[in-house]
């Protein structure tokens, strides 16, 4: 019987794993909502749902639906404080995530100049 083996890229993971993260958190940021939030979160480091709304000029339940996009990609982080739930970027996730895209756009631009 013949055991299934996990595709692995040049960095020793799960490539199709890696890239669906990858994909799911591209997709998730072509949105203009999620872009003015992630922006906000930078700038202010930590808020709440009403302090982004309020500042975005945003209705409260689409601000909620796009920061409920942001953290299903793990785009953002959450802690909760009595009634209030406070967001901020999960620098560490994305960073991670970027730096897999940029080094695996490095590697095919590589291959394709050294293709015959």
């Amino acid at each position: 019987m013949k055991t299934k083996t996990k595709k692995t890229d040049f960095f020793g993971t799960d490539f199709v794993a890696e890239m669906k993260n990858a994909t799911k958190l591209i997709r998730t940021f072509d949105n203009k909502f999620r872009i003015q939030i992630l922006h906000k979160l930078h700038v202010l480091g930590e808020a709440n749902v009403s302090q982004l709304y309020e500042s975005l000029g945003m209705q409260q339940e689409t601000c909620s639906s796009h920061l409920k996009a942001l953290r299903n990609c793990k785009a953002v982080k959450h802690r909760r404080e009595k009634k209030s739930v406070y967001y901020s970027l999960d620098y560490e996730r994305l960073g991670s995530l970027m730096a897999k895209i940029t080094d695996l756009s490095l590697y095919f631009c590589q291959s394709e100049n050294h293709r015959p």
